[in-house]
């Protein structure tokens, strides 16, 4: 028997096991111009059931996440930079002789 596939349409609507719900979320903000507004328009995907306000905070925390640089300390940097460098000088480098392995290859 053939195997039965899926159309297109039932390729685009399925959402991996978890029902969304769309959402167009509006946000107004002042304008540059004094006694101006502005209103941003965004839609929003979340599971069906959760509240607006909940994904909004997690998108807002996630975006937070990303803006975050870990501090380095320089000093930490600077010693493992010539930890490595005096670890590459100390270490013997083995040549094969070359002649010995062409003095083989003749007998």
């Amino acid at each position: 028997m053939a195997k039965k596939q899926k159309s297109f349409a039932e390729k685009a609507s399925s959402t991996g096991g978890k029902d969304l719900v769309n959402v167009k979320f509006v946000k107004s903000v002042p304008s540059d111009r004094e006694g101006f507004w502005r209103f941003n328009e965004s839609m929003i995907s979340m599971e069906k059931g959760q509240t607006l306000e909940a994904t909004l905070k997690q998108m807002e925390d996630e975006a937070k996440l990303v803006d975050i640089d870990m501090p380095t300390d320089s000093k930490n940097e600077s010693k493992i930079t010539e930890e490595i460098a005096v670890k590459t000088e100390e270490a013997p480098v083995e040549e094969a002789p070359v002649e010995e392995a062409k003095d083989k290859k003749s007998e």
